[in-house]
């Protein structure tokens, strides 16, 4: 199977993104700085929209974190009984327009799948 392509920009507070069936992908709020990401996995579930966890994170217990060391990367990861593949492929830069300033930022590419 095919990974499915995403991309999530790293802004101010990480915001942004990213559901796949039943989870959610989402960059952590602080990030190492070099280009290698790190990321929080969560089930989608009434808890999570509630709380509003794919804006501002999941509580430690109800999430897995992953660490990218190199581009290209594969982490695995069981969230309910499925196990899914999460590709790391590299980050670029973007412009990002803010409401007064335009800034440089990294935009993460990364994919998914079932294993």
């Amino acid at each position: 199977m095919k990974f499915k392509k995403f991309t999530i920009q790293e802004t101010a507070f990480n915001p942004y993104f990213f559901k796949y069936e039943d989870i959610t992908i989402k960059l952590c709020c602080v990030q190492k700085g070099n280009g290698l990401p790190d990321i929080e996995v969560f089930e989608n579930t009434k808890e999570a929209e509630k709380g509003e966890w794919c804006i501002y994170g999941a509580n430690d217990e109800k999430s897995e974190a992953l660490s990218f060391k190199i581009q290209n990367e594969i982490k695995t990861i069981l969230v309910k009984n499925v196990e899914y593949e999460i590709l790391f492929e590299r980050c670029k830069k973007e412009k990002y327009k803010y409401s007064k300033i335009t800034e440089i930022i990294n935009a993460c590419i990364f994919g998914v799948r079932k294993k």
